[in-house]
């Protein structure tokens, strides 16, 4: 009986030490922040990770940050592309190359905060069926300092109900199953913005989608809604509500957007 018992620890301990997750970064040309970026993700508690960043046509600068980083730390690589492809080209090719059970997304101008990685794999650990889980987010200027702290709704229930009105997950806070972005087929590489808002759509009838109460990350934000947003937010919106037969959430979902995009532009000007 005692040796069933210990056979059945070892077993679990060997199993949880396995468990190791990629975090992937696309960088092109975004030195001012990236050090601070970088080294939020080596200062991780949870230090069984691959740091797979994404050079997307960078210039010198960049690429010197980037080399020096490598040289420092042998959990970092480097994919480089010869010219700038783009955000959702860029993790499309490198997600393709993770080994991983999970996936840990992280912009090169936001901050993962000490414990991001440790409570998100634990979380995955604790909940089994769960695919896609964000968190909250301190919300950050340009010059770091903060703007607000935001509230998401941490339930799947409230997530998918409300996701035709707005983005329900921040995108570099996000950790999901490289089994899921394979399933769902990865990012839209049509879009320029908002790809993050579109995968979540489209995994809205297959996948749990989670967000932790925590804030996790510091995520840098202008509290601007440019033109190209709002673009391909109604994109996303229209494609989406008319492919799973929804088009009146999507009619709400388009209103809506326009008027945030209206009320935050006529602000800007006043």
């Amino acid at each position: 009986m005692i040796k069933i018992v210990l056979n059945f620890i070892i077993k679990k301990t060997m199993n949880q030490s396995k468990i190791k997750v990629s975090v992937i970064m696309a960088v092109h040309n975004q030195n001012l922040f990236l050090e601070k970026s970088i080294k939020s993700i080596l200062n991780q508690s949870y230090r069984k990770f691959y740091f797979l960043i994404i050079d997307d046509g960078s210039d010198k600068k960049t690429k010197k940050i980037l080399e020096k980083y490598k040289n420092k730390d042998n959990r970092i690589k480097i994919l480089t592309n010869k010219k700038n492809i783009g955000l959702p080209k860029s993790l499309n090719k490198a997600i393709k190359l993770v080994k991983t059970e999970l996936i840990a997304r992280m912009d090169a101008d936001d901050i993962s905060l000490k414990n991001r990685l440790k409570k998100q794999v634990n979380f995955f650990r604790k909940k089994k069926y769960l695919s896609i889980l964000g968190s909250n987010a301190i919300i950050i200027n340009h010059d770091g300092k903060t703007i607000k702290k935001s509230r998401m709704e941490t339930e799947h229930k409230r997530i998918v109900k409300d996701i035709y009105y707005k983005n329900p997950i921040i995108h570099p806070s996000v950790m999901f199953k490289k089994f899921y972005f394979y399933d769902i087929g990865g990012y839209d590489n049509s879009y320029r913005k908002c790809q993050d808002y579109d995968l979540w759509i489209r995994s809205k009838n297959k996948y749990i989608f989670a967000n932790l109460k925590e804030n996790l990350i510091k995520y840098r934000s202008s509290n601007q809604y440019t033109f190209t947003t709002l673009k391909f937010t109604l994109k996303t919106i229209l494609k989406n509500s008319l492919k799973y037969n929804e088009p009146l959430k999507g009619i709400v979902g388009i209103l809506k957007n326009l008027i945030v995009y209206i009320f935050k532009n006529l602000r800007i000007v006043r």
